[in-house]
């Protein structure tokens, strides 16, 4: 039972540290984070409310700011507007975007090619698309192919036809940050189907759409002035204009690293409980095994046994617990770091397995301090009466 409980805390210690270490930051950061910092109204980051009026912009003050600082590498406008659109003589929602060039930048284009100069001729759109849980950007359940005539109808015009260029990833953070749905549904599944998603440039935006409000201003800024940047952002957002608000990289890999300690703090509390009561089963158990042996010492020692060779054989006791307990790890938690923990990650987007035993012969040092140490003071404290006087007290 002393071996494994004590195994057990050490594999539970092993998985909790294998499971974290395979989060990988660039993988999270890459997948939720298109630029720096973005920068809206507060009502944009809030999920109850979100950005549906005029009252919801991004005001011009705060963009004049923030142009104003130093280490700014690229920065741009996103204006929104929900609309309609005809695809294949059906008609859809549409989630319209207009895009200043930096923004486009941060598009990941999957499937067709983004050719800028002739995307800002305004006969042009891309399609806009978000992953799923895994990472996935899914091009199959849209209504519309690459090349297809897509007539769209603004307040500000008669329907224009514009064509799909490309279709493109837009990060959830750079988004509008809801979705519309159609009431059509899809001829595969039961689901209703979401509503289009277009993006025009900037300035084909503002022709059709009588008033045009920018959703959010996204900006890059250098490594240097990273640090810089934020102050000023949280500063400007706390004290001078509080119904603006923003969000950064930075804010995402704090994110993370919480993540990360939650369950680092869970797995260690949880190993550090079994662990102890292995500890107390093991001192219990050289305890018991000295006291109830107290005259088989004695008779040992009464042939010649010396103190020292005895303290050494219940020591390499001792270490037996520590040995057998580093054994019954490294291959339980093996096979387990290499099964349950590598299939468990498999289904996060943001997991990198990597094999490792570091957490287990790190403390195994300290076991073995341990199961040495502790045999050898309850010898010393309980046994400091005579053989004669042992011998006889044991009859």
């Amino acid at each position: 039972m002393t071996v494994i409980s004590i195994s057990l805390s050490l594999i539970i210690l092993n998985s909790v540290v294998t499971f974290v270490k395979g989060f990988s930051m660039d993988k999270y950061i890459e997948r939720e984070v298109a630029c720096d910092f973005i920068a809206a109204h507060g009502n944009y980051f809030n999920v109850s409310k979100g950005f549906n009026s005029e009252d919801d912009v991004i005001s011009e003050e705060m963009i004049d700011n923030i142009n104003k600082c130093d280490g700014i590498k690229g920065a741009g406008r996103i204006y929104y507007k929900p609309s309609s659109c005809t695809i294949n003589n059906e008609k859809n929602n549409l989630q319209l975007y207009g895009m200043d060039d930096f923004p486009l930048s941060k598009l990941k284009v999957v499937e067709g090619k983004i050719d800028l100069k002739k995307f800002k001729t305004g006969k042009y759109v891309i399609e806009t698309l978000q992953s799923d849980d895994n990472g996935r950007v899914k091009t199959e359940d849209s209504p519309c192919k690459v090349g297809d005539k897509v007539t769209i109808k603004s307040d500000n015009s008669e329907a224009k036809e514009y064509t799909i260029m490309a279709k493109a990833e837009l990060k959830y953070n750079m988004s509008v940050r809801y979705s519309l749905s159609n009431e059509r549904k899809s001829a595969k599944s039961k689901n209703l189907l979401m509503a289009v998603q277009l993006c025009l440039p900037s300035s084909e935006f503002k022709n059709i759409v009588k008033k045009p409000m920018t959703m959010s201003y996204v900006f890059d800024a250098d490594d240097k002035y990273t640090e810089k940047t934020e102050k000023f952002l949280n500063n400007y957002t706390e004290k001078i204009e509080p119904e603006m608000n923003y969000d950064s990289k930075k804010k995402y890999e704090d994110e993370f690293e919480k993540f990360e300690k939650m369950f680092i703090l869970v797995g260690g509390v949880v190993s550090l409980i079994i662990g102890v009561i292995g500890i107390l089963n093991f001192i219990n158990s050289i305890l018991t095994s000295i006291m109830s042996r107290r005259r088989e010492f004695a008779m040992l020692q009464s042939i010649g046994m010396t103190n020292k060779q005895l303290c050494s054989m219940l020591i390499f006791e001792g270490a037996f617990y520590a040995v057998s307990s580093t054994i019954v790890s490294i291959v339980f938690g093996s096979v387990i770091s290499l099964t349950i923990i590598k299939t468990i990650g498999k289904n996060l987007w943001f997991f990198c397995y990597k094999f490792i035993l570091t957490p287990i012969l790190t403390v195994t040092p300290i076991l073995l301090l341990i199961s040495i140490s502790v045999p050898f003071v309850i010898y010393i404290n309980v046994n400091k009466q005579t053989i004669v006087e042992r011998l006889r007290t044991t009859e």
